[in-house]
């Protein structure tokens, strides 16, 4: 697999956009990037800086004697086709007084020049005039460059960016996208929105200075246009000319003029940076309808809802409009153009708490999560999924925390969520950072559930919520040779997997040894010295491997490293490895969790029978069946159903049982063995004598 290396900051999550053939991704805190898939450069070119200047008007060429002329350039990638900004104006150069003669000039060097650009294109006007045309090209590296401009007024064409609508102004088009956290695409459009608050290290402001310094932070070229304030300060501050080696920036009023630093002289001082958090900027197309992804022209911008108190948190497309949402506000913009954009509150939506979450269902309705739960809207009205009582379906209390839930989602990581929609299985999938997660002690953060809503019916039911111990930090559709979209997801050590429910390991392969009793070990290795694992490249690394019975029974843990006879894993197990530690690599633990009943009864519940219907199996193994009394989280009792009984269903009976509340868990836990369970069916008495109230005293 290729390594795409970016200039992104590690730090931050970042959220990708693909458009015109090319991967553009952005963090909110280093300047958008751009890849074809090998190469990596910034998104957009910066404009050049200093403007052209007059070598000398005595060689060949075909301008206009005594002409008035000046000149702009820009600069090229033409790997890309994408050009930068005006450069500022030259001054004003005349035409030899003989005819038959042009104008030399020198466009100047840049040590600074961005990657990729490889030309310089240059604009003139015609003689006397105000606007300008394309002129020619020359290629450059940097370096002083000098061009020759010969070419005759009549054989200028092409205009230089853009006409106004009146036709009387050029229309700069090229300027650079802003350094926002998300991003997304509709219409041959980038749109893009949010904000970072920015506060490391300290800052070193002077009264009446326009330069402030800061100290132990990580200044970006994304910065640049972004809002500055002190810590207590009421005035905010525009900042330009960054000099990211010295942590330096001045200080321009809202309207991009010159200032100098109104508050107390000071060092140490705690202060902020921050972009406009409710502006929706978005891409420029050009006259002829061509997208133009790197380009942002400067009044490509639309406010949202900008004094409702919320910032936005994520953009996406909802039927054939934008989705821009906040933390508590959802926002449909409609139209194609800027000049038809209209933005409308949805009627008692909610917003969300991780961009990464939304997805479109094959309908084009919008999904995403919010920390109450998850919601769907198709634009007009919004309603939860997470919470449908009229069908039967509640995995609420996993936001919430409310009642008895089987997990929940960790208070502070719901930003760390993130979700695909699967159209051809018609399912979302939504993976959370929970409190149950399997590998504790390692990589906390991570998501280590998805939660599945499956929008299939069944007897005209939704089948709805169901989930699966898979951890991921990102996840994907990808489409595969032949246009299928497929499930892709990426785990914490850096290995991409394809999300498959009918695979029967967890990315272990189909060869080498997947199971088997251990001959010795540590905390931290499994031997086996009949075993044949698999070692080819990376081998198993980063795989799990599971401990299905004796010693360290139920542990799973990642490995980091074999040979063909032994496993080096983390973290540790609890215990030393032993004989009669069963293992098994890349184990799928397949499970169902039930919610905890009660039958709206405080007598006690007895348990007689469970049967379960299955695909019949041709080898012999078991799946297993688990209850649990009251609110308890170890299984009370664990009955183990075979399914290669040529019936397709086992019968299991239970001994004296009695609970007031109970709950159910069945599913198989081992490695290269398939389970198709179709019905579930649970016999339960209602026994014993009411549980009688206590009086209550004091």
């Amino acid at each position: 697999m290729p390594l795409i290396k970016s200039g992104l900051s590690s730090s931050r999550r970042w959220t990708g956009a693909v458009l015109d053939g090319f991967l553009h991704m952005t963090n909110g805190l280093d300047r958008p990037q751009v890849t074809d898939g090998s190469t990596t450069w910034n998104m957009g070119i910066k404009a050049p800086t200093a403007k052209a200047t007059f070598v000398n008007n005595t060689i060949t060429g075909n301008l206009t004697a005594d002409g008035k002329y000046r000149y702009y350039y820009t600069y090229w990638c033409s790997v890309r086709n994408r050009e930068s900004g005006f450069s500022p104006v030259s001054d004003e150069m005349s035409a030899n007084a003989s005819s038959g003669k042009g104008i030399r000039i020198t466009i100047p060097a840049n040590s600074d020049l961005e990657p990729g650009v490889d030309y310089v294109k240059v604009y003139r006007n015609l003689n006397g005039g105000s606007l300008y045309y394309y002129d020619g090209i020359v290629a450059y590296d940097g370096s002083d460059t000098t061009y020759d401009s010969t070419v005759a007024d009549t054989g200028l064409g092409e205009i230089m960016g853009e006409l106004d609508d009146d036709g009387t102004t050029q229309l700069d088009i090229n300027g650079l996208p802003p350094t926002v956290p998300y991003m997304a695409t509709k219409g041959g459009r980038i749109g893009m929105g949010g904000r970072v608050i920015y506060s490391e290290g300290t800052a070193s402001v002077t009264n009446g200075s326009s330069s402030v310094t800061l100290s132990g932070a990580n200044l970006t070229d994304g910065m640049d246009g972004w809002r500055f304030r002190i810590d207590g300060d009421t005035e905010e501050y525009l900042i330009t000319n960054i000099d990211t080696g010295a942590g330096t920036f001045d200080l321009q009023d809202l309207l991009g003029n010159s200032i100098t630093y109104q508050g107390t002289t000071g060092s140490g001082k705690t202060y902020y940076l921050y972009a406009e958090g409710s502006i929706f900027y978005y891409s420029h197309k050009d006259l002829y309808g061509n997208p133009m992804p790197e380009s942002f022209y400067a009044f490509d911008y639309y406010p949202i809802a900008t004094d409702d108190g919320d910032d936005i948190s994520g953009i996406g497309v909802v039927k054939d409009n934008w989705l821009i949402l906040k933390r508590n506000h959802a926002y449909t913009l409609a139209g194609d153009t800027p000049v038809e954009f209209r933005d409308t509150l949805i009627h008692n939506s909610v917003g969300t708490c991780s961009h990464w979450t939304i997805a479109n269902d094959k309908d084009g309705n919008a999904i995403w999560m919010h920390e109450s739960g998850v919601y769907i809207t198709d634009g007009y009205h919004v309603k939860s999924l997470s919470h449908q009582p009229e069908i039967g379906v509640s995995i609420r209390n996993i936001f919430t925390g409310e009642g008895n839930a089987p997990f929940t989602i960790r208070e502070g990581y719901f930003d760390l969520s993130h979700a695909v929609f699967d159209p051809t299985t018609n399912r979302y999938l939504l993976w959370v950072c929970t409190t149950d997660y399997m590998d504790s002690g390692s990589n906390s953060t991570i998501c280590d559930k998805v939660l599945i809503y499956d929008f299939n019916e069944i007897d005209g039911k939704v089948i709805g919520w169901y989930w699966y111990d898979i951890p991921a930090t990102c996840s994907c559709i990808i489409h595969d040779n032949n246009g299928k979209p497929e499930v892709w997801f990426g785990d914490e050590w850096g290995f991409v997997k394809k999300f498959d429910e009918d695979a029967t390991n967890d990315g272990a392969g189909t060869s080498g040894t997947r199971r088997g009793t251990a001959t010795g070990g540590s905390t931290t290795t499994i031997e086996d010295s009949g075993a044949s694992f698999y070692t080819t490249g990376s081998g198993l690394q980063g795989v799990f491997v599971h401990i299905l019975s004796g010693t360290n029974a139920g542990e799973i843990r990642r490995i980091t490293s074999n040979t063909s006879t032994k496993l080096t894993v983390t973290p540790a197990f609890s215990n030393a490895i032993d004989t009669t530690s069963v293992y098994a690599i890349g184990a799928i633990n397949a499970k169902r969790k039930t919610k905890i009943y009660d039958f709206d009864t405080l007598k006690d519940k007895k348990i007689s029978m469970v049967k379960m219907v299955f695909d019949v199996e041709d080898s012999e193994y078991n799946a297993y069946f688990k209850t649990y009394k009251n609110f308890s989280s170890t299984a009370d009792s664990t009955k183990y159903l075979k399914l290669n009984d040529s019936k397709g269903y086992y019968e299991a009976r239970f001994a004296s049982n009695k609970m007031q509340h109970i709950q159910f868990e069945y599913g198989l836990h081992d490695v290269d063995k398939p389970m198709t369970i179709k019905e579930v069916e649970v016999d339960v008495d209602i026994a014993g004598t009411p549980e009688r109230r206590k009086k209550q005293s004091g």
